[in-house]
């Protein structure tokens, strides 16, 4: 994904925020506008852990064995092919830490359903049902569903700090124009 930083607000006594926008998909030389929202986001330390084995013995496993936990918290057992979620949604683990799942709202931490929850979707290292931040100190004020659509506001009590190495699970909101 390619994007740009809109806006940045400096820390103060409010805090810190800023607001990003993805604009194109980058795939095989080809580019594809896109307009995106933002579902989760995950720290460097986060992506790590998702990508490690929950089990005791996995020290003597083939990392295809592996079982391994989301961001979010679906279970993968990687040597079944299989993902499971807390309430059932079974997915695909099609290899690497590459997840096929159906998206589930989490309204609860404020995610309803949306484009992209009608079929399969491919996760990388986030759960069926992640929402919001994990692992960092800030906030999703605003997924970029709402105009000026696309445009993601991130806050934080102190700076917004997003490292190199974090993830974001990214939804398409709007097809590109023909």
């Amino acid at each position: 994904m390619i994007g740009h930083v809109v806006n940045v607000t400096q820390p103060g006594s409010s805090g810190s925020a800023m607001v990003v926008k993805f604009d194109d998909l980058e795939e095989e030389g080809r580019t594809t506008a896109l307009t995106t929202s933002l579902l989760a986001v995950a720290s460097t330390a986060s992506v790590r852990d998702a990508q490690l084995p929950i089990t005791a013995n996995s020290d003597t496993d083939p990392v295809s064995q592996w079982v391994t936990r989301q961001v979010g918290g679906d279970v993968v057992r990687r040597g079944q092919g299989r993902v499971a979620s807390h309430d059932g949604v079974l997915g695909t683990w099609v290899g690497g830490s590459s997840v096929l799942i159906k998206l589930t709202p989490n309204p609860k931490a404020g995610c309803s359903e949306g484009p992209g929850y009608d079929r399969e979707q491919a996760v990388w290292i986030f759960s069926s049902a992640a929402c919001g931040a994990y692992g960092l100190n800030v906030k999703i004020a605003g997924a970029g569903t709402t105009p000026p659509l696309g445009e993601i506001l991130i806050t934080s009590r102190r700076n917004v700090d997003i490292r190199d190495g974090s993830a974001w699970l990214l939804t398409v909101v709007a097809e590109p124009k023909p």
